[in-house]
Order: C-alpha cells, then structure tokens, then sequence
C-alpha cells in the first residue's frame, strides 16, 4: 500500500502517541513515536487537525496502526 492522507484526530506528548482519522472514512489509527521519521523534531508540530501522510500496516493490541507519519 502507499501513502494516504488524514488528520490528527488527538495527539498525546505522554506517552507519546496518537490517533489519525483517514480522509477515506475509514476507522481511526492509532501511531507511536517510533512511527514518525523525526519524531524528536516534529512532535512540536504535531497538534489537533494537523494534516499528515502516512502508511498502514502496523497492528497495536487495541487494532490497526500508521507508520511512516509524516506533517504535510
């Protein structure tokens, strides 16, 4: 699978994670910090609303994850 695009739906600084809704309507996915390339760099910029490209294919205990998380 390829990029995709969504928003950050809620972004935690502790434990650092978050969730992202797809632009495709599909269910929420959850990331962690080792999921953003940069992520010491970024997480400043990460907030509610906050377009990004990612890719699925990492699966969290609680369902499906995004890597390769990335500010657009």
């Amino acid at each position: 699978m390829g990029k995709e695009t969504g928003v950050i739906k809620v972004f935690f600084r502790v434990p650092k994670t978050g969730f992202i809704t797809p632009d495709d309507g599909s269910e929420d996915l959850l990331f962690s910090h080792e999921h953003v390339p940069n992520y010491d760099e970024v997480c400043t910029k990460l907030y509610l609303g906050q377009r990004v490209s990612f890719e699925r294919g990492v699966t969290y205990p609680s369902g499906p994850g995004a890597k390769n998380v990335t500010i657009l």
